[in-house]
């Protein structure tokens, strides 16, 4: 059962980090102006888009104001649905 959990956030993580790009992508910033827009340095965003810093809730509303999108949208599993078709 707890790996089941652990897989199954995995998934959400990737989710995550995929609409994270999508959303920034969309936006048409590069992850400097992303970075910029939220207050942090860009290798901290870079962290959060590849999946290498969990974002704090408080750290998800400011990047979704960055990127133009709702936090709802980036936990989506269908908003970067495009990206992937593409």
């Amino acid at each position: 059962m707890g790996m089941d959990v652990m897989a199954a956030s995995g998934k959400l993580h990737k989710m995550f980090c995929a609409n994270v790009l999508f959303a920034r992508k969309r936006a048409g910033l590069t992850q400097e102006e992303a970075a910029q827009r939220m207050g942090i340095s860009r290798p901290r965003y870079t962290e959060i888009e590849t999946g290498r810093y969990v974002p704090t809730l408080a750290i998800i509303e400011r990047l979704a104001l960055a990127l133009k999108a709702t936090p709802q949208e980036l936990i989506d599993p269908d908003f970067s649905k495009e990206l992937v078709a593409a």
